[in-house]
């Protein structure tokens, strides 16, 4: 038995990460930020830690719902 924490995979579950995305974007993903949560493979600690980066850096803007990444924003560090 392994004594790694097993971290579910959001791969197949695309709801999943759009659930993820918009509690910390604070809106609907759109297309921009979907493609730039792909680069996460599915892991959620990536998604989130990607979400709060970019929030961190003001680089969500929120319109009718659906929050999106500012035009020609670069992937953020994900560290603080």
């Amino acid at each position: 038995m392994s004594s790694q924490p097993v971290v579910a995979d959001l791969v197949d579950h695309p709801s999943a990460v759009s659930a993820l995305l918009a509690d910390v974007c604070g809106g609907r993903p759109g297309p921009r930020l979907r493609r730039m949560a792909e680069k996460a493979a599915g892991n959620p600690l990536y998604v989130g830690d990607l979400a709060a980066a970019l929030v961190r850096e003001e680089a969500i803007e929120v319109c009718g719902g659906i929050a999106e990444v500012t035009v020609g924003c670069p992937l953020p560090p994900l560290t603080n």
